[in-house]
């Protein structure tokens, strides 16, 4: 499964949840991070710079617990500048690639059958 990184850590997610595969895969079928993505989005979009960094606090949060690196730094760094009131630049586009890269990822393991059993 090394394959996956840098996106997904499937061994690193497995020594959490103690090799429960089927707990894996059922997180991750019920993980919404493109929902997470947008209320960021929204949050930053209407200036609610404090929403925008609790909302990538909780995606950081999530995907970090998920073994989704790549995700989890992309959210940390958009929680980063809001509380230090730095304005943005890159962050939210490195956020959606590392968006779709990881839901591209975590699709490819799904249907791959690895939960399977």
């Amino acid at each position: 499964m090394d394959n996956f990184l840098p996106e997904l850590r499937y061994e690193e997610a497995m020594h959490r949840l103690n090799n429960n595969r089927t707990l894996y895969f059922s997180l991750l079928k019920k993980f919404n991070p493109k929902e997470m993505a947008d209320r960021i989005a929204e949050c930053l979009l209407s200036g609610k710079t404090d929403e925008a960094a609790a909302e990538a606090h909780k995606l950081k949060g999530a995907a970090s617990n998920l073994a989704l690196p790549l995700l989890a730094e992309a959210a940390q760094a958009i929680e980063k500048a809001m509380k230090d009131g730095l304005p943005l630049s890159g962050e939210p586009e490195e956020l959606k690639r590392a968006l779709s890269a990881t839901v591209s990822k975590i699709n490819m393991l799904l249907e791959s059958g690895a939960g399977n059993g």
